[in-house]
């Protein structure tokens, strides 16, 4: 009766929890107004709005509107203009915005000469009654501005997507929430940490819910904000792997889901067709961040120092300091997921020293591959963290079976990740690709700053953290000598199938130190094999991310030492862990009341369509100011019924001497361009590397042009799916050490 009582509690509290999720389901609100709304502001008869000469003022010449109200919801600014340079500007201004700290920067345009038409989109999260355009003028020739229209940006999802995923959203809560209640069922000697573990996540995530309608500003918040918009706008399109988004560069087209995993970032572009607004949708991906660290390190580490201690550790290295800067300062949301599966590669080495091949394989599986899938960069670094574990202790690595266990993990990881290293690799050999080229020592942590942090980086405080925790871990490692305590043998003693305590400590200091202008980076890059992937690095206190795991595995030698159940070690234990996460707490406080923020569009991704990325990943040379909406026509030649659909146009032509014309399309491989859905046009590369099509003269058809994924990349996606599901099945029942003790157990 117990059993059964216990099973049917277990089955109500499910139910509940469905229930519960569908009703949220239900509440979720599509747009908030979609009530059609325009106004035109216009000169007086025939004179246009706004007439501007620069002439000899060496800051031009700025005129306004009158103020003017709006509701909340997202507008977009239609100008019609003529100049004769980029030397001018129209912005959207408001005092009350700029008093509760809203970034309106990113409100702006400056008008391409070769066209008549510029567009900024703006979202209110409020009722605004002083709206104002500024118009700026340093062209000598004169800016002239016809008329200004601003009417509400209505993106109509279509009902059958929004269906999918808020099945998909409903789908994804029921298994995290089933999945929580069902182990706080199955091991209730575990319902404490699970439910604190929580509690961090959801303190961790408080930070970002106010101010509700806006996110905090960050480095690179608009290019993630980008990709997300790119991902929402593909699946909508049809394409469920996005590889080359069109949002980008007036829709010029970027391959940014080819050179940066992106697959995390699917989750808030569902959320957001689903019909939650991009803020919420933001920060509801944050918080499963949040709680993917939380509870992969607690996963991780406490299979190697127990419980209590994983729950420990897991709330340190959650609360670092660093991990907030990437979040808040930086937003670097790559960066900040690649984090969550750092410990994975850590637990893999701990397996694979203590010969458990098959869990070690997995582990590693699923730290390179979140790692990869989410920041390229952080994996070169995690690369390094595991080679330097592995050499730090070659006793332990150098046998054959482990040597060739990391062999088949090896190939277990490239097999998993076909589909973003094919892409990859395919893209940069048949183009040439720019890079960013960083100065990695000038970006450095130095001596100064930490000395006085408030005069240096910000980053120096991070640094300054991993220090603290240094100086505490060489005290208790070498207390014996320092305190004369002679239980530290007895300790090492049981410690010895775990990571030594002086390689930790060792990496550690190489660590912090690479993060400084005296490590050689200057004579590293210079070696050929070298310069690619060290510049790649860009800044060199990246090296805090896989710092932060060592720290944490130091933390749980400390607390290793301490893990008495007398009141005074837990009172160290607690006291030593709330001076540990006490920066990023405050941090994070700091970070919201001090910062500027940002709105998004609810659900248009044109809206941040010109914004750009500098020149990473554009085929090298390109001028990416220079990318007009509007194709260009060579010779005689009449275009009609033109229509660009994403990295799709379809037009009219026809000509009796030939000519050519430039789409507004970035020309990456895998553009293919057919007359009548026949004829194959050779495509060319035209103006600032766009595509360029050469019509043949005395005719006329209808071209058709599009970018085709190959063949090749659908099939490495369906080899990474196979792998991981051979990977699974691998896991699951080919286990004969486990199957023997099993039988072992049943016969006595």
């Amino acid at each position: 009766m117990k059993s059964s009582g216990h099973g049917s509690r277990i089955l109500w509290i499910i139910l509940a929890v469905q229930i519960l999720s569908v009703i949220g389901l239900v509440l979720i609100p599509r747009n908030q107004n979609n009530e059609p709304f325009s106004m035109e502001l216009r000169g007086e008869g025939e004179s246009p709005l706004f007439y501007l000469v620069s002439e000899s003022e060496p800051e031009g010449t700025t005129e306004y509107t009158k103020e003017f109200f709006l509701e909340k919801g997202d507008y977009l600014l239609v100008a019609k203009y003529s100049c004769s340079s980029r030397d001018n500007s129209i912005s959207i201004l408001s005092d009350l915005l700029e008093a509760e700290h809203v970034r309106l920067d990113s409100w702006s345009t400056n008008p391409d000469p070769k066209t008549d038409h510029a567009e900024i989109g703006f979202s209110l999260a409020h009722d605004v009654p002083d709206i104002k355009v500024a118009v700026s003028a340093e062209d000598n020739e004169g800016f002239t501005v016809e008329s200004l229209i601003i009417e509400r940006a209505v993106d109509p999802v279509p009902a059958g997507a929004v269906i999918a995923a808020r099945i998909a959203t409903w789908a994804l809560f029921c298994f995290l929430a089933d999945l929580f209640v069902f182990f706080m069922i199955r091991y209730p000697e575990k319902r404490k940490i699970y439910i604190v573990l929580l509690i961090a996540s959801l303190v961790m995530s408080l930070f970002m819910i106010w101010p509700t309608g806006y996110m905090t500003f960050g480095d690179d918040l608009f290019f993630h904000m980008n990709r997300i918009y790119g991902i929402r706008d593909g699946i909508l399109r049809g394409i469920p792997w996005v590889k080359l988004q069109q949002n980008w560069y007036n829709g010029h087209g970027y391959p940014v889901g080819v050179f940066y995993g992106d697959v995390l970032l699917y989750f808030p572009a569902v959320y957001n067709i689903a019909g939650i607004d991009m803020q919420s949708s933001y920060k509801l991906f944050v918080f499963l961040i949040h709680l993917l660290t939380v509870f992969s390190a607690y996963f991780c580490f406490s299979r190697m120092y127990g419980g209590k201690i994983g729950c420990y550790s897991s709330i340190f290295y959650s609360f670092l300091l660093f991990r907030f800067i990437d979040l808040y300062q930086r937003a670097a949301i790559g960066e900040f997921c690649a984090m969550a599966f750092l410990p994975y590669l850590f637990y893999a080495v701990y397996l694979l020293w203590n010969d458990d091949f098959i869990k070690s394989r997995i582990m590693f599986v699923i730290g390179f591959t979140g790692i990869l899938q989410t920041h390229l960069i952080t994996c070169e670094l995690a690369m390094v963290m595991v080679f330097a574990l592995l050499i730090g202790s070659p006793r332990r690595t150098f046998t054959k079976r482990r040597i060739l266990s990391l062999t088949v993990s090896a190939v277990w990881v490239l097999l998993a990740n076909l589909s973003f290293v094919v892409p990859f690799i395919d893209f940069s050999s048949a183009c040439r690709i720019a890079v960013m080229n960083n100065s990695i020592t000038n970006v450095a942590v130095f001596i100064y700053q930490i000395m006085d942090p408030f005069d240096g980086h910000l980053i120096t405080f991070a640094t300054i953290q991993m220090l603290f925790v240094l100086i505490i871990a060489s005290i208790f490692r070498f207390r014996k000598t320092l305190l004369g305590d002679h239980d530290n043998a007895k300790t090492e003693n049981k410690c010895e199938s775990r990571v030594s305590f002086n390689l930790l400590l060792v990496l550690a200091v190489l660590f912090i130190f690479a993060g400084t202008p005296f490590f050689p980076w200057n004579q590293i890059i210079k070696i050929r094999l070298l310069t690619m992937p060290v510049a790649s690095i860009q800044f060199v206190w990246r090296f805090l991310s896989i710092t932060g795991v060592i720290a944490t595995a130091m933390i749980c030698e400390i607390f290793s030492r301490i893990s008495g159940d007398k009141k005074s070690h837990k009172c160290a234990r607690i006291c030593l862990l709330a001076v540990f996460i006490l920066p990023g707490i405050i941090y994070s406080f700091t970070a919201n009341t001090q910062k500027t923020y940002a709105r998004f569009s609810f659900d248009s991704s044109a809206l941040y369509s010109k914004w750009c990325s500098l020149d990473e990943y554009l085929i090298a040379d390109t001028d990416y100011f220079d990318v007009s909406p509007d194709y260009s026509i060579g010779g005689n030649v009449t275009i009609s019924d033109y229509s660009k659909d994403g990295t799709t146009i379809d037009f009219t032509y026809e000509t009796e001497n030939g000519g050519s014309i430039d789409l507004p399309l970035f020309n990456y491989p895998y553009y293919r361009a057919e007359i009548d859905g026949v004829h194959e046009i050779p495509i060319e590369n035209g103006n600032n590397n766009c595509i360029r099509l050469t019509l043949p003269q005395n005719t006329k058809g209808t071209v058709h042009v599009q970018f085709h994924m190959p063949l090749l990349w659908i099939l490495s996606l369906i080899a990474s799916l196979a792998s991981i599901l051979a990977l699974v099945f691998i896991s699951r029942f080919k286990r004969p050490e486990k199957r023997k003790q099993k039988i072992q157990t049943l016969k006595t």
